[in-house]
């Protein structure tokens, strides 16, 4: 199965054999700064897909990965998407895409 999470990935449908989210971890975990402190965003699964900062709790900042790819850099430093409903900023409150 194809699936997109920053970057197209590969997967078998049983999450056992081969886990997504370690898939998009290897690819993204500490890829961005967080905007809010001097920590780097994490990929943790809570609930859903996060990049959360690594100071959580001094900085609970955190952002939902969308379905997608990276396809730019946004104004703000963080990771422009192409999703669905067109092109975003990984922080979705930001109207600079880049």
């Amino acid at each position: 199965m194809r699936v997109e999470r920053g970057a197209a990935f590969e997967v078998c449908l049983d999450r056992g054999c081969d886990s997504l989210d370690d898939r998009v971890n290897a690819a993204f975990d500490r890829e961005w700064g967080c905007p809010d402190c001097e920590g780097d965003l994490r990929i943790i699964r809570r609930g859903g897909m996060l990049a959360g900062c690594e100071t959580y709790p001094d900085c609970d900042t955190a952002f939902s990965v969308p379905s997608g790819l990276v396809v730019d850099d946004c104004d703000c430093g963080l990771p422009v998407f192409e999703t669905a409903g067109g092109r975003r900023c990984l922080d979705s409150t930001c109207d600079r895409t880049g």
